[in-house]
């Protein structure tokens, strides 16, 4: 059986109603694989998990927006972690069409040559 990831969303709601963010959450905030960016769709260019940047998003924005959401976690401010969590997924919703298109364009490019 495998385990299931509890949602940022979600994780925000149960740390509120228990008075602060566990350790684990905290952790997982922490890391670019496992904190809101990296819950996002695999569409969103990342750095290699293996480089300086271990996986952080390429985009300059989007990184900001997680440094950002993970300091609310680190800090038990749960509005703010909730605002900056929404933040990324229009952010991230962006980057992934725009990394559709991109495809879409070197697909019909090389289909073409």
């Amino acid at each position: 059986m495998t385990k299931k990831k509890i949602p940022w969303d979600i994780r925000i709601d149960l740390a509120e109603e228990h008075g602060k963010f566990s350790a684990k959450d905290v952790e997982l905030a922490r890391s670019w694989v496992t904190c809101a960016c990296g819950e996002q769709d695999k569409l969103v260019p990342r750095y290699s998990k293996n480089s300086a940047y271990k996986g952080a998003p390429k985009d300059s924005v989007l990184t900001f927006l997680g440094q950002d959401f993970f300091s609310h976690v680190a800090a038990n401010k749960f509005d703010a972690a909730r605002t900056a969590l929404g933040k990324i997924n229009r952010r991230a919703a962006v980057i992934i069409k725009k990394e559709l298109r991109r495809r879409d364009e070197k697909a019909r490019f090389s289909c073409a040559s």
